[in-house]
C-alpha cells in the first residue's frame, strides 16, 4: 500500500513540477502552493498587490483528526536583507476562518513567523505556527530546515537542493518529525519530495507555481 501511495504522489507531482516558496510574490503576481505531509494536506492560493504583502485562501485537511479548515490568509514581508553574498527574509503569516469535522463547525485562527537565509550554496530556515479551532484542532508547530546545493546553476537552469527538516508539534500525536528531502526548482516552478520519519511514516510532497 505504501509503495502505491508513493508512486501516486510522485506521478501527481510530475504533472505539476514546481518557484521559491515565498509567501509574498512580485506586485501583481499569483502563487499556488500544494503540500502533503504526515500531518495534513493543504492548498494555498494568494495574490500580491505589492511586494510587501499577499492575500489569499488556504484549505487544510488534518489527516489524523479527519478535520478540515478554510481560511483567509494574510502574509506580510516584515523585512528583507539583501547583501552581496546572501539574502534573508522575515515574514508574518496569519489567517482567520472556520474548521469543521463530522460533528461540529468552529471558528479558526492561526499565526506565525517564517524566516529564511540563503546563499547560492547554503540554505537555512525557521518557522512557527499557532493554530486554534476550539475542540477540533489545536497545535503549536516549530519547523527547522537546512540545505545544501550540490552545484551552483546559472539563471534558467534546473536547481537542486538536498535538505533536512525537523518539526516539533505540541499537542499532537506526531510530536517529532524528521524529513530528508530534495528540492528542484526552475523558473517559476518548484517541487519538493521527501520522506517523513515519525510514529506514522509518510511521504512528503510539495509543489509551488508562481504565475
Amino acid at each position: 500500500m505504501k509503495i502505491q501511495q508513493i508512486s501516486l504522489t510522485l506521478l501527481l507531482c510530475c504533472f505539476t513540477l514546481a518557484v521559491q516558496a515565498r509567501p509574498v510574490s512580485y506586485p501583481g503576481g499569483w502563487t499556488f502552493m500544494q503540500q502533503h505531509n504526515v500531518m495534513m494536506d493543504s492548498s494555498h492560493i494568494h495574490f500580491s498587490p505589492t511586494a510587501k504583502y499577499s492575500v489569499g485562501y488556504k484549505f487544510e485537511r488534518f489527516r489524523l483528526q479527519d478535520a478540515y479548515s478554510h481560511a483567509f490568509q494574510l502574509n506580510n514581508l516584515l523585512h528583507r536583507f539583501n547583501h552581496k553574498g546572501y539574502q534573508a527574509n522575515i515574514y508574518l503569516k496569519s489567517g482567520l476562518g472556520i474548521a469543521h469535522n463530522s460533528d461540529r463547525v468552529a471558528p479558526a485562527l492561526f499565526s506565525g513567523i517564517a524566516m529564511d537565509w540563503e546563499t547560492r550554496r547554503l540554505f537555512a530556515s525557521y518557522s512557527n505556527r499557532f493554530y486554534w479551532a476550539q475542540d477540533i484542532q489545536e497545535y503549536i508547530n516549530n519547523s527547522f530546515r537546512v540545505g545544501v546545493a550540490p552545484y551552483v546553476g546559472d539563471y534558467g537552469d534546473l536547481h537542486t537542493w538536498f535538505m533536512l527538516q525537523f518539526d516539533h508539534n505540541a499537542f499532537q500525536d506526531e510530536e517529532f518529525i524528521l524529513t530528508p528531502l530534495v528540492r528542484f526548482f526552475k523558473s517559476t516552478f518548484m517541487l519538493e519530495i521527501g520522506y517523513s520519519f515519525a510514529q506514522e511514516d509518510s511521504m512528503m510532497a510539495n509543489f509551488y507555481i508562481r504565475l
